[in-house]
């Protein structure tokens, strides 16, 4: 599945991954792609989405490097994926790489784990300095241009998301992985300290929802204030970046 061309491309990837989050969600939303990341070449090894730092703290989550494996079981050696890839400009893929720095860069960042759990109902929301994998993803393909939107970024599920870029699907099938990648973001943490964790996450949550209400949930790509030059986990050294 390596791109053989020579214009800079994004692949939107959507998952049908097996965790218990993603198993609640595809029973309430009926939607088998619980997950969405995106790659910058066609090797299709690494990705990065809006999503948990360590599969046992869902609700501490940012800015990801994923590898195939982080979304499978053990035991599984394929998952279901489809693929669309969206040519870009030089131009739009530098702002694409730099509103991605800026997330990393930006500790206030969390995860909007009430706008995803609650997408069926209410359409998606935002809070101030939230984001979650879709709301992530909506965001660069926004960026993109590639197709219009006729409603905020954060408000589409993912077959909606789907039938945007049907035009540019690239593949659709199972796709390989090891479930020992994994390893790479394992990090044990007590029952207790991990729901003192939760209970923070979730109080600021709420917090902001009723205090900071209106003030945004996004960084301004192309703001000068914002973009500023690489980070510890940036591009440097990545395949495709």
């Amino acid at each position: 599945m390596a791109d053989k061309g020579q214009n800079p491309c994004i692949y939107i990837c959507f998952m049908a991954t097996m965790t218990t989050i993603a198993k609640i969600s595809r029973r309430i939303s009926g939607c088998d792609y619980t997950h969405i990341s995106i790659a910058f070449d066609g090797k299709l090894e690494d990705f990065v989405s809006f999503s948990r730092r360590s599969a046992n703290t869902p609700l501490d989550a940012g800015i990801v490097w994923e590898r195939r494996g982080d979304y499978v079981q053990p035991g599984q050696t394929a998952y279901r994926t489809k693929i669309y890839r969206i040519p870009v400009d030089r131009k739009d893929l530098e702002r694409i790489k730099g509103l991605i720095r800026d997330y990393e860069r930006d500790p206030e960042y969390m995860f909007n784990i009430f706008s995803m759990v609650t997408m069926t109902v209410f359409h998606g929301f935002s809070i101030y300095k939230t984001e979650n994998c879709m709301s992530f993803v909506g965001r660069i393909i926004e960026m993109t241009g590639a197709v219009p939107f006729s409603k905020p970024y954060y408000k589409y599920l993912p077959e909606e998301f789907m039938r945007l870029l049907d035009r540019y699907e690239y593949f659709d099938g199972m796709m390989p992985a090891d479930s020992a990648d994994k390893k790479h973001r394992e990090r044990r943490i007590g029952f207790w300290r991990k729901s003192v964790l939760n209970a923070r996450i979730l109080l600021t949550l709420l917090y902001r929802m009723v205090f900071k209400a209106g003030k945004g949930s996004r960084l301004k790509d192309g703001d000068e204030n914002h973009h500023s030059g690489g980070c510890e986990r940036g591009y440097s050294g990545r395949a495709g970046g």
